[in-house]
């Protein structure tokens, strides 16, 4: 009799808290539309030009050790959340720990793609920059450590035992990652020439000054064979390698020949390109502001050789 006074009372409290629980509301909470255009790739005459990636702030442990994304670690994806005030009465007195309930304000994601754009903003102050695809690049593992779990394996006598093993796991970090975009197009290639005027003065004297000012004052290396070659031919080729300062410091280069005669020499630099490939923009200069900034340094590379020349 009194087993099934008990088995009774346990069926009553599952119906009752199977009851509560259906009609506890829910609410889907979406990512806002301004947000979900982050997610989305370019448009129009949009066009990435770098990456930037912030941690999470939460750790988790992760057993994975790919450090694969999760379904629900994806950014913008939707979830639900219960709305409403927790149950009250007998339930409430019986099951104390109140319903689950997250801020139906905002989607959680939200805030991390704001972060992803101000650390855009923070890289490139000079531009103005926005963020698409956004998106959880993977977790960054910490702490690595192994842990002892139990398998149940079957026996060949086809009963079950369990047996400790141990395996590696983390603490990991979702890192967040975005594409930097811009909507004004690539700049023109950055070349210059001029030609420079010097009367009286030899094609060996005026390859002597050039070389000598490349090699001393720029540190352009120039094999002494390789002068000799160039003199013949009364040609030098070379390249001229600076740095531009913006929001980056950006390494430069651009290839150059200097034809050299009788009262006279021509430079002409090729196309100049970042040093290092980049992942988005490869070897083209990629901003505007860069371009006028190294077109400024040919310009005056240029403008220094000539002065060289015709005052020695």
């Amino acid at each position: 009799m009194k087993r099934n006074v008990k088995f009774l009372f346990g069926f009553v409290i599952l119906i009752l808290f199977s009851s509560t629980c259906a009609s506890t509301p829910m609410e889907t909470i979406e990512i806002n539309e301004r947000y979900r255009g982050m997610l989305s790739t370019t448009v129009g005459t949009e066009r990435g030009i770098d990456t930037v990636s912030v941690r999470g702030s939460t750790s988790f442990v992760c057993r994975d050790p790919q450090h694969n994304v999760t379904p629900q670690q994806i950014l913008g994806t939707s979830y639900q959340v219960s709305v409403g005030e927790p149950q009250s009465g007998f339930l409430s007195a019986i099951f104390s720990t109140p319903v689950s309930q997250r801020s139906a304000d905002r989607h959680d994601h939200e805030p991390i793609i704001d972060q992803l754009l101000n650390e855009a903003r923070r890289q490139y102050p000079r531009e103005n920059v926005n963020i698409r695809n956004a998106r959880t690049g993977g977790h960054i593992p910490s702490n690595p450590r192994r842990e002892e779990y139990q398998e149940s394996i079957r026996n060949n006598d086809g009963s079950y035992s369990n047996v400790t093993r141990t395996r590696m796991v983390w603490d990991c970090f979702p890192n967040y990652v975005a594409d930097v975009v811009v909507t004004q197009p690539m700049p023109q290639a950055v070349t210059h020439s001029l030609d420079i005027s010097a009367s009286g003065v030899s094609r060996e004297d005026i390859f002597r000054r050039a070389h000598n000012w490349l090699t001393d004052t720029q540190r352009i290396q120039i094999p002494t064979a390789e002068a000799a070659n160039m003199l013949a031919l009364g040609r030098i080729q070379a390249s001229h390698t600076f740095r531009v300062t913006l929001d980056h410091t950006y390494i430069i280069v651009s290839d150059f020949t200097i034809d050299v005669h009788d009262s006279r020499a021509v430079i002409n630099f090729s196309r100049a390109r970042m040093q290092t490939a980049r992942p988005l923009t490869g070897n083209d200069i990629f901003l505007q502001s860069i371009a006028n900034a190294a077109q400024a340094e040919l310009v005056s590379f240029s403008n220094t050789l000539r002065a060289h020349i015709t005052t020695r």
